[in-house]
């Protein structure tokens, strides 16, 4: 089922064509090489611990510094200026 370009462009509304978009199934395309021999998606106890120890650095660069409640210039963070 696709979407006449017509009801796409005139017809409906962003959100009746995110509801028609959304209801389509998705499709992984990839090699069972692409696996690696991983059979489930349940992470493993090495795994775990590597986002963890990533989890903590991350945290250790940031210095407890959050910006909930300021604001700051998009373009600044795409410079580079806002760390």
């Amino acid at each position: 089922m696709g979407i006449m370009e017509y009801g796409w462009r005139f017809g409906y509304t962003s959100a009746q064509i995110d509801l028609m978009i959304m209801d389509q199934p998705t499709v992984e395309y990839g090699s069972d090489k692409d696996k690696k021999g991983k059979k489930s998606m349940i992470a493993t106890k090495q795994e775990e611990d590597e986002m963890k120890n990533l989890v903590e650095a991350w945290k250790k660069d940031r210095n407890g510094q959050t910006y909930a409640g300021k604001t700051f210039s998009l373009n600044d963070f795409m410079e580079g200026k806002v760390e």
